[in-house]
């Protein structure tokens, strides 16, 4: 069976037809996902595009070439929509529409009309470049660990390359890769090259957006919900990540602090389990702000709170709940415009990494019911001896 350049662009205005149909059906599943309405309508007028420039002569010329093309970079607008989207970014019509507008107004003009050199040389042009910025949104969100991503970048820039090439050599490519005479071998390699783009894009992005929920739920299951620090369970993974942490080694140590709120039922008896939570909440924020990002600060459960850091020596990591305690119980003196005067018990342990994280866990909490049995409002500190592997031999 004989493959003609139509018949090819059909076949490829069909799959990207399929494209969106399907990025169609996995928006009707959930209608959250707010780049998929976008990218169903780049598929579907690409594929009206396609086929609109694949069938000349059978179609009156000027409209194959001016509307056929202007709607695939019509297409490509909304390419870029859709990316811009799911980085939670807009995107203004008229960035989906400049570059169909630029094409159509060059039409217009006889000289360049009648160039088929210079139509293909603007048309790949004006593709490159929206799959340069639909590659640019992309790596701009490369900070969200979604490993589909790099696919995605890498398929729009072998793309983008591959347009560019369609450019430098315009006058040497046969149709209708360039404005050479026709070749039935070469002119396979454009639609392919279609199929294979709009099929890879499709399954990146999708694959990114199951990523991403996957993320965003493992993130969820690490948050403690009222506060939105992380629970015990993320604390401990965290810890344990600076117990290894090579650094270690070069004169510093760990800290643990466990923090527990001063008769905090009282509190929840006498003004209600909302203005505790209010009261949980201010603290969450005190110790986050005095602790600094660098710090794994966690919520264990009810009033208490864990938080482990690096430090140069005990004194240090001491400063540091001291700040915690005083800034608690200055910013608690007044809380929704009633005098609670709420505080804060802390207990430290201080240890280098040839401890265990529940040896060290173990001594703060310690170090905690001393603090509460000398009077609540204060920190208590206790260092743990351990022999190094060379002292013990």
């Amino acid at each position: 069976m004989k493959f003609d350049f139509p018949t090819m662009m059909v076949g490829l205005s069909f799959v990207t037809i399929l494209m969106a149909l399907l990025s169609f059906c996995s928006w009707t599943a959930t209608r959250r996902n707010a780049f998929l309405p976008p990218l169903t309508c780049a598929f579907l007028l690409g594929s009206v595009g396609i086929l609109v420039a694949g069938l000349r002569p059978a179609i009156p010329t000027f409209v194959s070439i001016s509307a056929g093309n202007a709607l695939i970079l019509l297409a490509y607008g909304f390419g870029w929509k859709a990316v811009r989207a799911f980085e939670h970014r807009s995107l203004r019509p008229a960035g989906v529409t400049a570059p169909a507008a630029l094409w159509l107004a060059a039409c217009l003009c006889p000289p360049f009309y009648t160039d088929p050199a210079a139509r293909v040389a603007v048309m790949s042009s004006l593709t490159s470049i929206s799959a340069v910025l639909i590659v640019r949104e992309l790596w701009r969100g490369r900070h969200e660990p979604l490993p589909s991503r790099w696919m995605a970048i890498v398929i729009g820039g072998l793309h983008a390359l591959f347009m560019l090439v369609r450019v430098v050599l315009v006058h040497d490519l046969p149709f209708p890769l360039g404005a050479g005479p026709g070749d039935l071998n070469w002119a396979v390699a454009l639609p392919l090259e279609g199929i294979a783009y709009s099929t890879l894009t499709l399954c990146s992005m999708l694959l990114m957006e199951r990523e991403r929920a996957e993320l965003q739920q493992r993130r969820a299951a690490n948050l403690d919900p009222l506060t939105g620090i992380a629970n015990r369970r993320a604390f401990i993974e965290a810890a344990e990540n600076i117990w290894f942490d090579q650094s270690l080694r070069k004169g510093t140590c760990v800290a643990i602090l466990i923090f527990d709120l001063d008769r905090f039922k009282q509190i929840n008896d006498t003004f209600g389990h909302k203005f505790g939570d209010d009261v949980l909440i201010l603290f969450a924020r005190t110790a986050s702000k005095v602790l600094g990002p660098k710090a794994v600060f966690a919520r264990f459960g009810g009033e208490e709170f864990a938080a482990a850091l690096q430090c140069t020596n005990p004194e240090q990591a001491y400063r540091a709940a001291e700040q915690v305690r005083a800034g608690f119980a200055e910013a608690a003196l007044c809380t929704d415009g009633l005098a609670v005067e709420s505080t804060v018990s802390i207990g430290l342990s201080v240890m280098d990494h040839h401890a265990s994280l529940s040896t060290a866990l173990a001594s703060a909490d310690r170090a905690l019911y001393r603090a509460k049995r000398e009077g609540r409002n204060r920190v208590e500190f206790q260092e743990v001896h351990v022999l190094h592997p060379e002292a013990a031999a």
